[in-house]
């Protein structure tokens, strides 16, 4: 499972993304065999996510299919779709 990670000095910047897709997220992570554990988002500034509209099934941080264990630490989102963070059927949360 990949791991995006930052240290409280380093801050990763997504501005912008996810603009022409529904149903997905500006950070995504899918496992629908539920095999991959622990992955850490930490320290993201995530602007701009989404088509523009609170329809459009998009969020900042996405965890879909059976992620199992995610941290989830000290992200900020401003505009982030139609929401911050999305939970589908995950395990182990």
């Amino acid at each position: 499972m990949p791991r995006i990670t930052t240290t409280p000095q380093k801050v990763i910047f997504f501005e912008g993304s996810n603009t022409a897709f529904s149903d997905s997220g500006a950070i995504y992570f899918y496992d629908p065999a539920g095999r991959g554990t622990g992955p850490i988002i930490a320290h993201n500034v995530i602007v701009g996510n989404g088509g523009g509209t609170l329809r459009d099934h998009s969020a900042a941080i996405y965890l879909d299919s059976a992620t199992s264990n995610p941290s989830i630490i000290g992200n900020t989102c401003r505009v982030c779709g139609q929401w911050a963070w999305q939970l589908n059927w995950g395990s182990h949360n």
